[in-house]
């Protein structure tokens, strides 16, 4: 683990869930009192946000519906899981920006939220002569050792991917940048039983030149730490 978090907390709470009141509230107690908390995250989070779990609230001011964001939750293993999804991609400028990873070295005009035809994709670099687009997608689901994404069907999701080929088509490069946010993956799959038609259109984006790479983040109470790189496995399986 870095000696510095790459994202830092400033004042986390501990909160105990009571339950999810939709797809981006959840309800918390906090200090004895019930609350409500913005939950950034529109995963299933089935194994991760329900009764009795422990989580980690921050408070954030400006024009919001709710006073707290969750940030954290405990997995049944008790390691910590980031819940916030964009920070993934904050993450990943972050390391891009600043070379932590080897594959992705000597990269310059870095920039976020970059728009390609009627989308937007996460990242745009220059990398050893050519302009590369990168999505980055947040992990949360891990079962024994093995991350899968996603954990929800997402249309977005494959809608990215092929715009992604298209542009290594067009003479670009493109990488699709998943990030554990927890410390116990051994190995990145695609969840085919969860979205059949994105890990389909993962696989042969692979095949077709796009670059899949899969990075850790250790999380603490401190902040979001550089993990490591996580093996990658496109096939689909019978589990």
């Amino acid at each position: 683990m870095s000696e510095q978090p790459l994202v830092s907390f400033s004042n986390l709470l501990p909160v105990r869930i009571i339950e999810r009141l939709n797809r981006f509230v959840v309800a918390v107690e906090l200090e004895g009192v019930v609350v409500r908390a913005h939950l950034p995250s529109s995963g299933r989070l089935k194994e991760l946000v329900y009764l009795g779990n422990m989580g980690y609230v921050e408070k954030r001011s400006g024009n919001r519906k709710t006073e707290y964001t969750l940030i954290l939750v405990e997995s049944p293993e008790g390691n910590l899981v980031s819940l916030e999804a964009n920070m993934a991609s904050y993450f990943t400028f972050k390391a891009l920006e600043q070379g932590l990873w080897a594959d992705f070295a000597d990269i310059k005009n870095l920039k976020k939220e970059v728009r390609v035809n009627d989308s937007r994709l996460d990242l745009f670099f220059h990398m050893k002569g050519l302009d590369w687009y990168a999505e980055v997608k947040s992990v949360t689901l891990v079962n024994d050792g093995i991350a899968r994404f996603p954990d929800a069907p997402t249309l977005r999701g494959k809608k990215h991917i092929r715009e992604l080929v298209e542009l290594g088509k067009e003479g670009h490069r493109a990488a699709v940048i998943f990030i554990v946010g927890r410390g116990d993956a051994l190995e990145f799959r695609p969840n085919w039983a969860m979205d059949w038609d994105f890990s389909q259109a993962l696989y042969q984006a692979a095949k077709e030149g796009v670059v899949i790479k899969a990075y850790s983040m250790e999380v603490t109470l401190k902040g979001f730490f550089l993990g490591r790189e996580i093996p990658i496995n496109l096939m689909e399986s019978n589990e």
